[in-house]
């Protein structure tokens, strides 16, 4: 597979980092997703993942290209999932005064 060097790593980096950026202002400001029932930061996530699928097929590279594992892809949900729930027990114990309350 050829892989398309005439696109300097830092300018793509750039460039995906804003348009991600203004989705996040857009979702924040404009739709106000954090007073609806999906919550904050998905909508730009997802958008995320999508512009940097384009970008990786326009640039000719796969997931694994930058970084990216086939094995332990269901083991990586689960972890994340974990820590996502603990984040939030922690941020719900804070918000009943304390966490003396929980």
């Amino acid at each position: 597979m050829e892989r398309n060097t005439k696109y300097k790593p830092d300018h793509l980096c750039i460039v995906i980092f804003t348009l991600c950026l203004s989705v996040r202002f857009v979702e924040y400001f404009l739709i106000e997703t954090d007073q609806t029932a999906i919550g904050e930061n998905v909508l730009h996530k997802v958008v995320g993942i999508i512009i940097l699928a384009l970008v990786l097929k326009w640039v000719n590279l796969s997931w694994s290209d930058i970084g990216f594992q086939r094995n332990g892809f269901a083991g990586g949900i689960l972890k994340g999932l974990l820590l996502d729930f603990l984040c939030f027990c922690v941020g719900d114990c804070k918000n009943r005064k304390g966490l003396s309350s929980c």
